[in-house]
């Protein structure tokens, strides 16, 4: 039987692959190679420690919530709100990794591509960050599941919409967004980002709230 929770630092092995899927565009590189590059299981490693260290960044577990299928975990979502992943908050994270400040500013400047084409975030709008399924586990009810747990903790914060940034052309997203009532509404383009993750941008999808 399908159920969601939230999520808790014992998931940690499996939302780390989680995250590394979503953060992957359609030529099969992810923004943690990257920013960090390496092997992958180098990569989880880190992410790992982002997710439960990182606070201040938008891949805390505090951020997440699971899909479970008969209690295994078969996805995973982030609902964030402004605020909740700056450059600041990532800057304090690094430099609790370990990383030197001249690091610091090398990884910044490889992670502009993503930083062209990503959609800011209002003061009205929570975000659905990190959304992705295990392979051999699509076609469940995580994506709509997860869209509703977004949508009660945006009417119960006063939020006046929900935003989610999709691939340009990732098809099965934007397809279950728009099922949800999302529509896009602004594409953010970059040749540079093109260049790197095999798709020409970011799309800004919205889901209208009703006025209370």
């Amino acid at each position: 039987m399908f159920a969601s929770r939230p999520a808790e630092p014992g998931d940690v092995d499996d939302i780390a692959e989680l995250i590394y899927i979503a953060d992957t565009g359609i030529n099969g590189v992810s923004g943690w190679d990257l920013m960090f590059g390496g092997p992958r299981e180098l990569l989880l490693e880190k992410i790992k420690w982002v997710y439960l260290h990182g606070r201040l960044t938008g891949f805390h577990y505090s951020k997440f919530m699971v899909g479970e299928d008969e209690g295994r975990i078969v996805g995973a979502l982030a609902v964030l709100k402004r605020g909740d992943d700056r450059l600041l908050g990532w800057w304090k994270t690094l430099r609790e990794m370990g990383v030197s400040v001249p690091r610091i500013l090398s990884l910044a400047w490889k992670m502009l591509p993503f930083v062209l084409v990503n959609p800011s975030i209002p003061r009205d709008t929570l975000v659905v960050e990190s959304a992705a399924v295990f392979p051999d586990c699509r076609g469940n009810e995580l994506a709509a599941e997860g869209l509703k747990h977004a949508y009660e903790r945006a009417v119960a914060g006063g939020y006046r919409r929900i935003q989610i940034a999709i691939v340009i052309g990732n098809d099965a997203p934007r397809k279950a967004c728009e099922k949800a009532g999302f529509q896009v509404k602004d594409e953010y383009r970059s040749r540079l980002f093109e260049k790197r993750f095999g798709a020409p941008g970011m799309m800004r999808m919205v889901l209208e709230l009703p006025e209370a």
